[in-house]
């Protein structure tokens, strides 16, 4: 069993995994597909191969708390993988504000060679957010 986390961009997903006992999480190989229907189906593969009993995904609230268009679309497409998932596995979704992530991710990578590992620093960001408030 695996917690699963999830920085869901319009071009590139970062995907992160804590496996039990949840104590750290570890970046997955980024997905780089801006098509929904095939985002879908990879990040499915990775939930159903895992057996992971959580995902933890990033949306992005404004200042208020309050959804936005993009956190939306993100909430739709955890519906349509939670549907996706159906009694193959007991899996939850849970969406918590990805506020600072990105930015967080920016700041590590400031100076790495290679900055387009900044979603799967930010999904690792949300997922250890997550497993540090369990």
């Amino acid at each position: 069993m695996a917690l699963i986390g999830l920085d869901i961009g319009t071009k590139k997903t970062g995907i992160s995994i804590a496996y039990k006992p949840y104590i750290v999480a570890t970046d997955l190989p980024i997905i780089f597909e801006s098509r929904q229907e095939q985002l879908i189906g990879k990040i499915l593969e990775i939930i159903l191969r895992e057996k992971a009993e959580k995902i933890i995904i990033g949306v992005p609230l404004d200042m208020k708390g309050s959804d936005t268009a993009a956190s939306l679309k993100i909430r739709a497409i955890g519906e349509r993988l939670l549907r996706a998932v159906g009694d193959k596995l007991i899996t939850e979704i849970v969406y918590i504000d990805e506020a600072m992530s990105s930015k967080r991710a920016g700041e590590y990578l400031k100076g790495k060679k290679d900055s387009k590992l900044d979603d799967a620093i930010a999904s690792k960001i949300i997922l250890q957010e997550y497993i540090n408030n369990l």
